[in-house]
């Protein structure tokens, strides 16, 4: 049975407005001018007692403006187990302890339904959390929310039973069959106040507007190719509405373990509607091949992290190739008529053109059909999407032909007369049995 006992709150209030006055908070830190309104309440004391089993306490001190912040705590494959309304009391010190199961797994989570959580723009707010006296996560400067997981002696190492890391699963726990975690989302919910507008990085020059939902952009099929102790310049812009102050930060993931860890990030300063840049030396021992460059542009403060759930800012991802190599889209004269990504000599090593150092497919027209499409890109003609074409691709592209049920990999109508002149083998105008017997040939050993 979950209980909670909110302890005696120490007031520490050092300034409050008059009760159920609306204001404007002051054009300094994260508010910047925006209208709210002020709410003076002192919170109420209660006696304590102590817990049967196990104690999660929950400390929290507001800032200016307590009415904003709110907290659930939740017990995994449970529900909510406790949580506080809006709090009260600015500058003040609020404590919560509640009995827990010891065999339990719980996750808290603190919210600031303005959007400029609790540190350091109205106050100078923190949160810790306990169980059994021992701190176990804390937090101060977040937007809208800010989590703590994984409390309890009751929570397990993620388990990936279908050989995959899941969202929800912290990566480091999982075991080797999970193969390689995913990176992790970036998501800023306003979509109209501020964003990036230009990205620069060696051959990256990539101009944007706002990139939609989440406010985030995939740019992965931009790519550049540094060299290992080399200097590049990284120049970041972006647009602020001509009065809200971002900073900008970036991550490049170079021993390619698929996180941004701290000694990968380079912070880039801050700005209103600004262009903020800075030289980024390529680590001596950078993970040979491509991985990826995320790039936050963030309201108020240094971005507090790669993966951000936020409310003003906007995330970018760019690809980065380590090689000492040239890197790009390799165009060849049968399907898939692109390959992205390749090393100039693999390229020539496939009797192909080599289309230059951080070129990428998308943007080529290899198969000459004035237009650059997905006939271009590498599932070309790879009609079972092993990644190779083979005898297997030959006999989808027949049942193809009988009909648009007979085969789950129906290639686009558009493309459908391009992949049958890539098999048109003996170059008689048609594909036929012919052109099969040549194509097996081919491929046999």
């Amino acid at each position: 049975m979950m209980c909670s006992l909110f302890l005696t709150t120490l007031s520490l209030v050092v300034a409050e407005l008059a009760a159920g006055t609306p204001g404007v908070r002051a054009d300094s830190g994260a508010t910047q001018g925006r209208e709210t309104a002020q709410v003076d309440a002192e919170a109420p004391a209660v006696q304590t007692r102590g817990c049967p089993d196990a104690t999660i306490t929950i400390e929290i001190m507001t800032d200016q403006y307590p009415e904003d912040t709110t907290w659930e705590l939740t017990e995994r494959g449970g529900g909510v187990v406790d949580s506080a309304e809006p709090l009260s009391s600015a500058h003040t010190l609020h404590t919560w302890d509640v009995c827990a199961d010891s065999q339990a797994c719980y996750d808290f989570v603190i919210h600031d339904s303005f959007g400029d959580g609790i540190c350091c723009g109205q106050g100078s707010g923190y949160y810790n959390v306990y169980y059994e006296g021992v701190i176990v996560g804390s937090g101060s400067a977040f937007q809208s929310v800010d989590n703590v997981f994984d409390i309890g002696a009751g929570c397990q190492p993620s388990v990936c039973g279908d050989g995959t890391c899941e969202v929800d699963e912290t990566c480091d726990g999982c075991p080797a069959d999970c193969g390689v975690c995913p990176y992790c989302d970036a998501c800023y919910t306003n979509t109209t106040d501020d964003w990036i507008t230009n990205v620069r990085f060696h051959t990256i020059d990539n101009s944007s507007s706002q990139d939609g939902p989440c406010s985030y952009g995939d740019y992965t099929a931009l790519s550049t190719s540094v060299d290992p102790e080399s200097e590049y310049t990284l120049s970041v812009s972006f647009f602020s509405n001509g009065k809200w102050t971002e900073h900008v930060r970036a991550w490049i993931d170079w021993n390619q373990d698929n996180t941004f860890d701290s000694t990968e990030s380079y912070y880039l300063g801050s700005g209103v509607d600004a262009t903020l840049s800075r030289q980024i030396v390529v680590p001596a021992d950078a993970m040979i091949g491509c991985t990826i460059m995320r790039v936050i542009e963030n309201f108020e403060m240094d971005p507090p992290t790669p993966c951000p759930d936020l409310f003003f800012g906007e995330t970018e991802d760019y690809s980065v190739c380590v090689s000492g190599v040239e890197m790009g889209a390799c165009c060849v004269d049968s399907a898939p008529w692109c390959l992205d990504l390749l090393p100039q000599t693999e390229c020539e090593a496939q009797a192909g053109t080599f289309l230059g150092n951080g070129s990428a497919c998308g943007a080529l027209d290899c198969n000459g059909n004035a237009s650059p499409d997905g006939c271009d890109l590498i599932d070309g003609g790879d009609f079972d999407a092993n990644g190779i074409i083979d005898l297997a691709d030959y006999r989808v592209l027949a049942e193809t032909m009988a009909g648009p049920t007979a085969s789950p990999n129906v290639p686009s109508p558009e493309c459908l007369s391009a992949y049958l002149a890539a098999f048109d083998m003996d170059a008689d105008g048609d594909v036929d049995l012919e052109d099969f017997a040549v194509f097996e040939r081919l491929i046999t050993p």
